[in-house]
């Protein structure tokens, strides 16, 4: 089988890491995401059939923290460089 590529999400240490790198890959041209920035557990239809759920601190934790990274099946070698190249230079400030 073959992978769909539909995501490749990293998790920062704080959310503020996260802001900060989305901001340096933004700068040269890089777009990133959070496809999920609220938990299912908060979702509004969820919320509206079962009521408010308990809290789940790890999912609204990391909720903040995840990061989309760009990922799709004709990106090429140096794409991928030049994110990997980015990353590591703005997260060792």
């Amino acid at each position: 089988t073959e992978s769909v590529y539909h995501m490749f999400v990293i998790r920062l240490q704080t959310p503020e890491m996260r802001e900060s790198l989305a901001a340096s890959l933004k700068a040269v041209g890089i777009e990133t995401g959070v496809h999920y920035p609220v938990p299912n557990h908060q979702q509004p239809a969820i919320t509206e059939l079962y009521g408010t759920l308990p809290k789940l601190p790890k999912t609204e934790n990391y909720v903040k923290r995840i990061l989309s990274l760009p990922m799709y099946p004709d990106m090429t070698d140096e794409q991928v460089g030049m994110v990997v190249s980015t990353i590591r230079t703005a997260l060792r400030g």
